[in-house]
């Protein structure tokens, strides 16, 4: 008897559930239905949509190309320059082209322009051969022997330069601030020279300021590509030897 009873509860009770289930059911049979009508839940529909950007991309990425490689070809045919046979074979650029920059360098520069090839050749040459230099090779040059950092303008005091533009007067001689590392010196220095007149350069001297001190003591120089060099090829090689790399 209590099987019995126990049987027709468990049934009641699962029809019950299946009852109570059918609107979920329903429900979730219309909101699949609404999805599909959607395309929601086609994972191809999303391909495609990928796709699709992807061959816009593409396509405007040619075309980019294609317009830039465009814009070249014509920038050249028209910066197209003739070359004379004369000194230094510069080619001037076709008098029609407004786009055209003459980087050649001129034979007599202004007292803003940069140094010139020329002129930095005649610097280099002089600064080796003058006793109270004597720079080295830059490719032989060491710590301890006296070398060049660089070497840019200097200009020209701000007078000269007024009168040379507003007044018509001469123009003033260029000169190149050279900064030296003598290492080559008992008491290593820094040392801060003005050469000139350029291109023809005749001397080298200290320049004097009262604003700061001129030379300077060697340990408070910019690293340089030299100090590089000691120690990849002195410190590192003497450490490999002791780790028996």
């Amino acid at each position: 008897m209590q099987y019995l009873l126990y049987s027709f509860t468990a049934g009641s009770s699962r029809r019950q559930a299946e009852r109570d289930s059918e609107p979920e059911a329903e429900a979730l049979q219309e909101f699949s239905a609404e999805v599909r009508a959607r395309g929601m839940d086609k994972p191809g529909n999303l391909r495609r949509q990928i796709g699709l950007w992807r061959t816009v991309a593409i396509v405007l990425g040619v075309a980019t190309l294609c317009l830039l490689v465009a814009v070249i070809v014509i920038s050249v045919k028209d910066g197209s320059a003739s070359c004379d046979g004369g000194a230094g074979g510069q080619c001037r650029a076709k008098a029609n082209n407004p786009n055209f920059i003459n980087l050649s360098e001129p034979s007599t520069p202004g007292p803003f322009h940069d140094l010139t090839k020329n002129e930095i050749t005649k610097i280099r040459e002089f600064i080796t051969k003058d006793p109270n230099i004597l720079a080295v090779d830059p490719e032989l040059a060491t710590v301890d022997s006296s070398y060049m950092f660089m070497m840019d303008l200097y200009p020209a005091k701000k007078a000269d330069v007024l009168r040379y533009l507003d007044q018509k007067g001469p123009a003033p001689a260029r000169q190149a601030r050279v900064i030296m590392y003598r290492g080559d010196l008992a008491k290593p220095m820094v040392e801060e020279y003005a050469c000139g007149p350029l291109p023809d350069v005749t001397s080298c001297s200290l320049i004097q300021s009262d604003k700061r001190r001129n030379p300077v003591e060697f340990s408070l120089r910019p690293v340089s590509i030299m100090e590089f060099e000691t120690v990849f090829n002195t410190v590192l090689a003497q450490v490999d030897k002791k780790v028996f790399f």
